[in-house]
């Protein structure tokens, strides 16, 4: 979760507003998480996570509206994909090898963008 937490910042939020949706005005994305009820970053970053991973602004108002419902959907979703996916059955290795894999990938989107520019 430390890894994580580092990035939940406003500054990764506009990094990303920018690089998920690179043709809109990012004050018209972050007003429609802000207004929409989608609170504080790392909330708003699993929103534009899962945007990315599937069909970009069209998605965004859906994303938004379940975080308003419930954000631990959104968060579970962009976060932790593998580990949610397993059966009650896994064991305890394989529960560790799905939350890396998890980290890895999030850390791993979190500073794609970056690469891109430099």
């Amino acid at each position: 979760m430390a890894h994580k937490r580092l990035h939940w910042t406003r500054r990764t939020v506009l990094r990303k507003v920018r690089a998920v949706f690179p043709g809109s005005d990012p004050a018209d994305i972050l007003g429609t998480l802000k207004n929409g009820g989608a609170e504080g970053s790392r909330v708003q970053l699993a929103v534009m996570k899962l945007c990315d991973e599937g069909k970009g602004l069209s998605d965004l108002a859906h994303y938004v509206n379940t975080a308003k419902l419930d954000d631990r959907d959104v968060l579970a979703w962009a976060e932790e994909p593998h580990a949610i996916g397993l059966p009650a059955t896994a064991s305890d290795a394989e529960r560790e090898e799905a939350e890396g894999r998890d980290l890895d990938a999030y850390l791993r989107w979190i500073k794609q963008d970056l690469k891109e520019k430099g």
